[in-house]
This record gives structure tokens, C-alpha cells and sequence, in this order.
């Protein structure tokens, strides 16, 4: 797939999305401004390179130039909708990412194996720390907003669906030893395949120029090649 195939299958440009919004551009980047929906993932410079939220500049061919949104950015937008005859303008951004912020801080503390996938939000000698996750719910709520989610995960059009990445990333990232391990027992490669399924289904595939950097190439598919699946 070329680098404008992705973008056109994943993505929408700024102006259409606007259109598709049918308000002004000065509006959809009020509306980013002010922290009510993410900002955009790829802004392709020229028709050679292409700035990532996530892996900065990068080489590409035939590129079209402007900011491309995830396609999710459209259900964000809904949910502002729902809020701005109760705000002012400018509360609107403030109360969208506090209403992130306890959702995603409430659906880790439903988690069976929060200690366990979330180790860094207990001390050493393991109590819950509830500083520690109000302070990973707004750095997460902040990645999501810099339009970050929007270049790996599948549909980040949820907070449950960029905790499920979260947790598939950490999960294949402790079996495969960060994508170093050179040797898997039985045990552990049905670990890494039980964990590898999950992450193909929420991980983006990356375009052309994102996969050689990606978490996708090093720690699946070099993993997969490695164990010859």
C-alpha cells in the first residue's frame, strides 16, 4: 500500500474534515485549541516528507501536503457536541479531558491485573498510589489530544480502546523482552501468539514510513520471522 493509500483509508485532511463537521477551519482548530478533540496525526509537508506525531519527520513519496485526522477525531467531535450548551467556549476542553481522565483512571481500577500491567502506579511496597494514576489518566489524555493514538491505535475512538492497546503493548513487550528475546520455550510462545493475536486486532499496521520504526515490526512481526510463523 502506498504512503496516500494509508492516509486516504485511515485519515481524513484537515479542510474535509471541516466540511464534514460543517463548520469553519477557524472553528475545527478552535475546537483543537482549546483541548475538545485531538489534534492532527501526520502533517505531510511535502510531496517528500511527512512530519508523525509519533515518529517525527520522515521520507516519503508522492505525498500530498496538509494535516490528516484520524478518522476517530469524528467521534470526539460528536461528544463535544453533546457538552457545549452546558460550558462556556472555553470550559468545553477542560471538562472533555476531566471526563477522560476519570474514565480512564476508573477503568484501571477495574482491572484484574492492574498490579501487574500497571506496576509503575504502586510503590515498593506495593500499595496503590492514587496520585500515580491520576497523573498516567492526563498523561495519557494528553498523548491522545497531540493526535499520538491516532497514528497506532486501530480505533482510538474510545478510552477503553486505547487502555486494551496499552495493556496488548505492555503484554507483548514484557514475552518478548522488549522485542531482545532470542529463545522462546513452548510455554512462552504460546504466550507471545496469545499476546500477539490481541495486538494485531487494536494496533495500527503503520504506513509505509512509520513500520520500520514501529512496535508493530519489532516486536511481532521480527518476532513472528524469528520463530518462523
Amino acid at each position: 500500500m502506498s504512503f496516500m493509500s494509508y492516509m486516504n483509508e485511515f485519515f481524513i485532511e484537515e479542510n474535509r474534515l471541516a466540511l464534514t463537521f460543517k463548520i469553519s477551519r477557524s472553528q475545527l482548530l478552535r475546537y483543537i485549541e482549546t483541548g475538545a478533540i485531538p489534534n492532527y496525526s501526520y502533517h505531510i509537508i511535502n510531496c517528500n516528507l511527512v512530519e508523525t506525531t509519533v515518529f517525527g519527520k520522515l521520507k516519503i513519496d508522492q505525498g500530498i501536503p496538509g494535516k490528516y485526522y484520524s478518522k476517530s477525531v469524528q467521534h470526539w467531535f460528536t461528544k463535544a457536541l453533546k457538552v457545549i450548551e452546558l460550558y462556556p467556549t472555553d470550559q468545553i476542553g477542560e471538562q472533555l479531558q476531566n471526563e477522560f481522565q476519570l474514565e480512564y483512571s476508573q477503568h484501571i481500577k477495574q482491572l484484574l491485573q492492574v498490579k501487574q500491567l500497571f506496576p509503575e502506579l504502586f510503590d515498593d511496597k506495593g500499595i496503590f498510589i492514587e496520585s500515580l494514576l491520576k497523573k498516567k489518566a492526563a498523561q495519557t489524555c494528553s498523548e491522545h489530544l497531540s493526535g499520538a493514538y491516532g497514528v497506532c491505535v486501530v480505533n482510538p475512538n474510545s478510552v477503553s480502546a486505547i487502555i486494551e492497546k496499552q495493556i496488548a503493548l505492555r503484554r507483548l513487550t514484557s514475552v518478548t523482552e522488549n522485542g531482545n528475546k532470542q529463545k522462546f520455550s513452548d510455554q512462552q510462545q504460546t504466550e507471545f501468539l496469545r499476546a500477539a493475536e490481541k495486538f494485531d486486532q487494536v494496533a495500527m499496521p503503520f504506513s509505509p514510513a512509520d513500520y520500520p520504526h514501529s512496535s508493530r515490526k519489532r516486536l511481532l512481526d521480527d518476532i513472528r520471522a524469528r520463530l518462523d510463523y
